[in-house]
């Protein structure tokens, strides 16, 4: 009985082992970059303000995280809302993959502060933007490629 418990166990996770490489031939996608998704709602009649706002101080930071990699694109999208609820812009950030979060606050505080100085600044800044407008959410996704 001993000998083959000895045996049955390399077995069965050989099979399982094979089964999980199975199963990810199988699939009919692949998992490619990571996307950070902002859902934003404009205070009324701000919206070009806020655009500005994020033009002269997001835009920089994210031009500056193309340069060194830490992001690989990034796009507003906007919206004509539905309810009183609903974004009109949405931020999105492309990364190469989920391990980029594992040290991106430290690497955008240095971004910033190489960009607009002191914390204070950066916080000053922080706090007139959330005049502009209100973060409805925010999503981190996964895009799937077909194979």
């Amino acid at each position: 009985m001993l000998k083959v418990k000895n045996y049955l166990m390399p077995i069965l996770a050989i099979a399982l082992f094979l089964s999980f490489q199975t199963n990810a031939q199988d699939r009919v996608y692949t998992q490619e970059t990571v996307w950070n998704v902002t859902f934003v709602r404009t205070t009324e009649a701000y919206f070009d303000d806020y655009l500005s706002n994020l033009d002269n101080g997001w835009r920089k930071v994210m031009d500056e995280a193309k340069k060194d990699g830490t992001v690989l694109s990034y796009k507003v999208l906007s919206s004509v809302p539905v309810s009183p609820d609903d974004w009109d812009l949405m931020l999105m950030v492309e990364y190469k993959n989920m391990a980029v979060f594992d040290n991106l606050r430290d690497k955008m505080e240095e971004i910033q502060k190489k960009n607009f100085g002191s914390k204070k600044t950066i916080q000053e800044s922080a706090v007139k933007r959330g005049d502009l407008r209100d973060i409805l959410g925010t999503k981190v996704t996964r895009e799937l490629k077909f194979k």
